[in-house]
C-alpha cells in the first residue's frame, strides 16, 4: 500500500517535470534585448570568468541536498525513542516515505525557481558586462540609435542604441548579456539550500524555544506521543490527546513552570542553518564580484529562490515547530489527482485511521485519532 501511495504521488506530481521542461524550453528563446547607452558605466564592466560555475551551483543546490536527505532518512528516521517498538518493515516504510517527500519537495523547489528565473530573463535586462559582450561598432551609432532627444543636444554617443550595433559573432555570448534579471545562480542556490535548511531544522527540531498557545505541562508517561523523539509541542485539539496533559491554570508558579516547557536546541545544530545558508549567500554574492549581475538582480533571485523553498517545504511537510519532524501523509489514491466540490481534502475520512494502522503501524486503533490530531495540526 505504501508503494501504491508513492506511485500515486509520483504520477500526480509530474508538474515538477513539467516545470523543468518549461524552464529548459526557455533556454532556447532569445531574450527581448533592452535598448542601452554606450556611455552607461553600469554596463561597462569587463567580462570575467565565473567564480562559481553554474554546474557547481547546481551540485551545491541540488545534488548535495538530495544526498543529505537520503542519509538522514536512512540513519535518523525514525528517532531512537520513537522507533523502539516498531518492526523493521515499519521502520523501512517510514524511511521510504520521508525520503520520497523530502526529494519531491526539493525537486519542486528547484524546478519552480528555475522555471520562473528563465522566464523572467526573457525581459532582456543588460548585464553589468553587457558592452564587453556586445563589442559595439562605434562608427555606426547613428544607424542603430533608437532615441534622439538627448543626442541632438549633445553628441551622438548620448543616444540609445539597440542590439544591432553589436559586432559579437557568438550569439550565445551576446544574448546572455541581456539576461541579467533575475540572477539564476541566486535563485537556484537559495531554492535548494534554504529548502535543505528548513528540512534539517524540522528533522532535528532546530527551532527557537517557544511556549505552547495553551499553558499546559506535557506528561510523556501518559501520552502515546511520548514515543516520538521529535515531539515538541503536541496538539491538544483531540479529546484522547487532551487526557495526556495536566492542566496548569494555577499561575502561582507560572514562570518556573513555563521555563521547563521548552529548551534551546544544542548550539552545534546551528550548522544546519549556517552552512547551507552561508553557501547560498556566497554563491549569490559571487555574481556581483564577477560583474554578472546588478545588486537588484541578485536580491530578486535570492527572494525568488527563498519563496520557492519555503512553499515547497510546507507543501510536503508539517510546520517545523509543531510537526515533530514529519512530512504530510499520502493523499488517498482516489483523490491523488484532484478533488471535487464538496470534498473536504485529499485524504478520505476512512483512510485517516487506516493509514496510521495499516501503513505506518505506529499506534493502536483507539489512539489513532489522537495521533492524527497531533501529527496534522
Amino acid at each position: 500500500m505504501l508503494v501504491a501511495s508513492i506511485l500515486a504521488h509520483v504520477r500526480a506530481d509530474n508538474a515538477c517535470r513539467i516545470f523543468g521542461l518549461i524552464a529548459y524550453g526557455f533556454t532556447f528563446v532569445h531574450p527581448n534585448p533592452h535598448d542601452f547607452s554606450l556611455i552607461d558605466l553600469t554596463i561597462s564592466y569587463p567580462l570575467k570568468k565565473d567564480t562559481v560555475p553554474i554546474w557547481a551551483a547546481g551540485l551545491a543546490a541540488g545534488a548535495a541536498p538530495a544526498v543529505i536527505i537520503f542519509v538522514v532518512c536512512f540513519v535518523f528516521v525514525p528517532g531512537r525513542t520513537f522507533a523502539r517498538d516498531l518492526s523493521a518493515s515499519k521502520k523501512l516504510k517510514l524511511k521510504l516515505w520521508e525520503l520520497h517527500a523530502g526529494w519531491l519537495g526539493l525537486a519542486m523547489s528547484l524546478a519552480t525557481a528555475v522555471m520562473f528565473t528563465q522566464g523572467l530573463k526573457l525581459f532582456g535586462k543588460p548585464r553589468p558586462n553587457c558592452l564587453a559582450r556586445c563589442q559595439p561598432d562605434l562608427a555606426r551609432i547613428n544607424d542603430y540609435s533608437t532615441g534622439h532627444y538627448v543626442g541632438d543636444d549633445f553628441t551622438q554617443v548620448w543616444r540609445l542604441v539597440d542590439i544591432s550595433i553589436c559586432t559579437q559573432e557568438d550569439k550565445a555570448v551576446l544574448y546572455d548579456g541581456f539576461q541579467s534579471w533575475p540572477s539564476g545562480h541566486s535563485s537556484t542556490s537559495w531554492s535548494g539550500l534554504l529548502y535543505i535548511t528548513l528540512w534539517l531544522c524540522a528533522k532535528f527540531a532546530v527551532v527557537l524555544p517557544y511556549l505552547p498557545s495553551q499553558r499546559t505541562a506535557y506528561d510523556p508517561s501518559e501520552s502515546v506521543m511520548s514515543t516520538s523523539s521529535h515531539a515538541h509541542s503536541p496538539s491538544t485539539s483531540n479529546a484522547p490527546l487532551q487526557a495526556s496533559y495536566k492542566k496548569t491554570d494555577n499561575r502561582t508558579n507560572a514562570p518556573i513552570r513555563h521555563r521547563d516547557e521548552a529548551a534551546a536546541p544544542p548550539l552545534w545544530t546551528l550548522v544546519f542553518i549556517i552552512l547551507p545558508v552561508g553557501t547560498a549567500a556566497y554563491i549569490a554574492c559571487s555574481r556581483y564580484m564577477d560583474y554578472a549581475h546588478h545588486g537588484f538582480d541578485i536580491i530578486s533571485g535570492s527572494v525568488l529562490g527563498a519563496v520557492c523553498a519555503y512553499v515547497s517545504f510546507r507543501w510536503y511537510h508539517l510546520p517545523i515547530g509543531r510537526g515533530s519532524g514529519w512530512s504530510w501523509g499520502p493523499r488517498s489514491q482516489s483523490r491523488a489527482y484532484i478533488v471535487g466540490v464538496g470534498q473536504s481534502g485529499y485524504v478520505e475520512e476512512k483512510s485517516r485511521s487506516e493509514l496510521q494502522e495499516a501503513e505506518l503501524g505506529l499506534i493502536g486503533r483507539e489512539d489513532s485519532t489522537a495521533y492524527q490530531g497531533a501529527s496534522h495540526e
